[in-house]
């Protein structure tokens, strides 16, 4: 997969969209930014697991910076994303 660049406006998008994110109290959300090459990745939240027990410990892949405008716009996260699990409970 070739590098991409965030625009302006989607690094301050990007910003804000993982700003909120770091609100997360239970479980744990970790970043993969796979459309800059060495796919840094961010982890966000400390427990690995919920009051239950359960493991919440998720990994999404964000393939293009193009999805953070979406998401701030519409909440769009279907075409630019890949996650293995789709429970992560979040109380802002």
């Amino acid at each position: 997969m070739a590098v991409q660049n965030e625009s302006w406006l989607q690094y301050y998008a990007r910003i804000t969209v993982l700003g909120v994110l770091k609100g997360i109290q239970r479980g744990r959300l970790t970043v993969v930014l796979k459309y800059r090459g060495e796919a840094p990745s961010e982890v966000l939240g400390t427990e690995p697991s919920g009051d239950d027990g359960r493991e919440l410990d998720v990994v999404v892949v964000f393939k293009s910076p193009k999805v953070w405008l979406r998401i701030c716009q519409a909440f769009d996260l279907v075409r630019d994303v890949h996650g293995d699990s789709t429970y992560l409970p979040y109380r802002p």
